[in-house]
């Protein structure tokens, strides 16, 4: 009797083990799946995001030929508001500069003859600079397409022009617009380095007649922004 009691006693603890160890397990495996769940039902992994860039930018006036590429700083911030984890919109506020020389060739004609004259132009820019776009992720290691518009407002423009040893110089246009595109690569989180091409769609000399041709400037930047502030942060990317 004793033999079975002790017996039964054992098959009774192993019992309870195996009961606790398969509760165990299947409350491992609900967290599990409710947390994979949560990963894949989440539309966005953060609402917005608001970084501090800063960088550098050079650029060309076209038509023309390039006489003289100058570098400078461009400094700003910018917003991204996903829609899916792939698509985002963003937008930027910055400070730019654009020094490039360019030479021109015109032809004029006296009487039957027809000259060639070579012109050199120096484009002086100070802007605020508001390019918006459209982000598509291509992968999971950071790495992304955009394309979109600008606007700038130019406080401070002037274009001076070189012609046998003398010089004039007018005022550009005050405000810019154009194509944006571009590629981004995301180095770890929260750090973001951005290369964007600037295509200006508009005459900046528009309002003088300085120029006999219409300028239009191309402006390459290269950007390392920060995350400063998400919101809505859930921690998945």
């Amino acid at each position: 009797m004793l033999k079975k009691s002790v017996g039964s006693l054992k098959l009774q603890i192993g019992y309870r083990v195996i009961m606790k160890f398969k509760v165990i397990l299947v409350s491992v495996f609900i967290l599990v799946v409710h947390f994979c769940s949560a990963q894949l039902v989440r539309r966005v992994d953060y609402d917005a995001a608001i970084a501090v860039q800063a960088g550098g930018s050079t650029g060309i006036l076209l038509p023309g030929k390039i006489n003289g590429m100058k570098f400078d700083g461009i400094y700003g911030l910018k917003m991204t508001f996903p829609f899916t984890r792939r698509w985002f919109l963003g937008a930027e506020f910055n400070y730019n500069q654009l020094r490039t020389q360019n030479k021109h060739s015109f032809s004029f004609s006296e009487g039957e003859n027809t000259y060639q004259r070579d012109v050199e132009a120096d484009l002086k820019i100070q802007a605020l600079n508001v390019p918006v776009y459209v982000k598509y992720l291509l992968g999971p290691y950071g790495n992304s397409i955009l394309c979109g518009g600008y606007f700038s407002w130019i406080y401070k423009g002037r274009l001076a022009v070189y012609e046998k040893k003398k010089r004039f110089q007018a005022d550009t246009d005050k405000w810019d617009a154009g194509v944006v595109i571009g590629v981004g690569q995301r180095i770890v989180k929260h750090l973001n380095l951005m290369f964007k091409i600037n295509v200006s769609v508009k005459d900046l000399m528009k309002k003088s007649d300085l120029y006999p041709k219409k300028i239009f400037p191309v402006q390459a930047n290269l950007t390392l922004s920060y995350d400063i502030f998400r919101i809505g942060d859930c921690g998945c990317d």
